[in-house]
């Protein structure tokens, strides 16, 4: 049981990372649809062993959200900046080596300017973007919780691709006039729209619940005025006004 990443111990500390994802289509490729192929997801090596390519993560500030750490631990490690997807779930896997929950988030780079050339942990770390179609075996060995994390993307990228391949008719688009540019500006107000209808969920969400719990308040209050109200008047003397036989 304490192989399967999927299960979580309440015992280990929590941390973050992100799952750096971009659009890059293949050389030599003869269509602009978006494939598996057109897809990139970076990893770097690890800061322990040196060798083993993992997802950039790290600890959580008290002072920040797992958003929060996902995002600055991924700068830190790997000098990259992006938006989270909204579209592709997170996913919280357990590394029981380390004894560690670690919720990744999908996050998209859609800018060469988000990638610097120079960053912190360059030293000890090595960054490499690989294709999602074969990535899986290009880096053997691989821990269980990044090919865990590996398989989830395969899966739910469709999606993504899917929505791009028929907003931008790239059926019908020469390859020489693939719209990288346009497609990631799309994608990053997509993430934009998502986060703010997602904020306001929240806040819906949070204003319903409060109603309710006032309402409920309420009435639990009137209750007990109702009751205090209704209590009889006990102790009172009773007093007896007929008047008593005169004797003759």
């Amino acid at each position: 049981m304490m192989n399967n990443c999927n299960y979580l111990s309440t015992n280990y500390n929590e941390q973050a990372g992100c799952i750096p994802i971009r659009i890059k289509k293949q050389e030599g490729s003869t269509s602009s649809i978006i494939s598996l192929e057109d897809v990139q997801i970076m990893l770097v090596t690890s800061g322990t062993s040196g060798i083993n390519w993992v997802f950039p993560k790290g600890s959580i500030k008290k002072s920040e959200s797992s958003k929060q750490a996902a995002k600055r631990e991924t700068f830190e490690e790997a000098g990259i900046k992006g938006k989270i997807l909204h579209q592709l779930s997170k996913i919280t896997l357990a590394d029981h080596n380390k004894g560690v929950n670690i919720t990744y988030y999908p996050l998209f780079v859609g800018k060469k300017k988000n990638t610097k050339k120079d960053w912190m942990e360059q030293s000890k770390r090595t960054r490499k973007w690989f294709r999602l179609s074969n990535v899986l075996s290009l880096i053997v060995p691989i821990k269980p919780h990044i090919e865990a994390a590996i398989v989830h993307i395969q899966r739910s990228i469709g999606a993504l691709q899917q929505q791009l391949n028929l907003h931008f008719d790239l059926i019908n688009v020469p390859v020489e006039s693939f719209p990288l540019e346009a497609i990631s500006e799309f994608v990053i107000e997509e993430c934009k729209k998502q986060k703010k209808k997602d904020k306001k969920d929240k806040k819906d969400k949070k204003d319903k619940k409060d109603k309710k719990d006032k309402k409920k308040k309420k009435n639990e209050l009137n209750s007990n005025n109702s009751g205090s109200e209704s209590e009889p008047v006990s102790n009172i003397p009773i007093i007896n006004n007929e008047t008593s036989p005169v004797s003759q």
